[in-house]
């Protein structure tokens, strides 16, 4: 879902990641990732570059934990960058919603490249759920096991 307002671009994706989960989720994609930084290629949109160390954000309505992170989002070329949030959180039922907005304003190139920023942060918050449910698969199992 993207939510397009004067003052932000938010993208967000809900994922089946139990709340009491997700800070074991992240864990194992801290354990591995070498370094702090998972980066990753994302074609002819850009690169990604996610700090993998997550911070709590605090305990929300139901004693449940959110979480924060910063990532950079590069166009093709690597000359313009801009910083983005990634939060995890909890939201309903068995459910986490994971979500994606600029830090402050979108710098020149994506501000008049709207439509590749969008395409490029959509690709970034895709290739993340997908590790995301990857590492929730590996703790599900560990949890069972």
């Amino acid at each position: 879902m993207v939510g397009i307002g004067i003052d932000h671009i938010s993208i967000t994706r809900r994922l089946p990641i139990e709340p009491a989960a997700i800070g074991h989720v992240l864990a194992r994609l801290r354990a591995e990732t070498s370094g702090t930084t998972a980066r990753w290629n994302l074609g002819d949109r850009g690169g990604c570059e996610l700090e993998v160390t997550f911070s709590r954000v605090g305990e929300l309505d139901l004693g449940e934990t959110a979480f924060v992170s910063t990532a950079a989002l590069w166009n093709p070329k690597r000359d313009a960058c801009v910083k983005v949030t990634v939060s995890l959180a909890p939201c309903d039922g068995a459910e986490s919603e994971l979500a994606l907005h600029p830090e402050h304003a979108l710098g020149e190139w994506f501000a008049v490249n709207l439509a590749a920023y969008l395409d490029l942060a959509h690709a970034a918050i895709e290739e993340l759920a997908q590790e995301l449910l990857y590492q929730q698969a590996r703790v599900r199992d560990e949890l069972a096991g």
